[in-house]
């Protein structure tokens, strides 16, 4: 059994560990946003008739059948791709 002092300490190095533990969880959750943030802001800088990522407002009108239309982790990797290869204004 611990006494008085010991179980402070014990109760101290858990909270540590805690506080290490949220801190490098908020860390990888930085990392993630910084990631989107400068896929957005790569994303924005894009000219439709320049780039091979770009937006489209209203694509069931704008695109044809048979257009790759990336969404979720396949526009991720396809901006990833695209920013490896061009350089950025920004």
């Amino acid at each position: 059994m611990l006494n008085d002092e010991q179980a402070e300490v014990f109760a101290r190095l858990i909270a540590e560990y805690e506080a290490a533990a949220e801190v490098e969880r908020l860390r990888k959750e930085v990392e993630a946003l910084r990631a989107d943030a400068l896929r957005y802001r790569w994303l924005r800088l894009q000219h439709w008739d320049e780039a091979d990522v770009a937006c489209v407002k209203r694509p069931k009108d704008a695109v044809k059948l048979g257009h790759d239309c990336p969404s979720l982790e396949r526009l991720d990797a396809a901006i990833d791709a695209a920013m490896t290869k061009e350089p950025t204004n920004g």
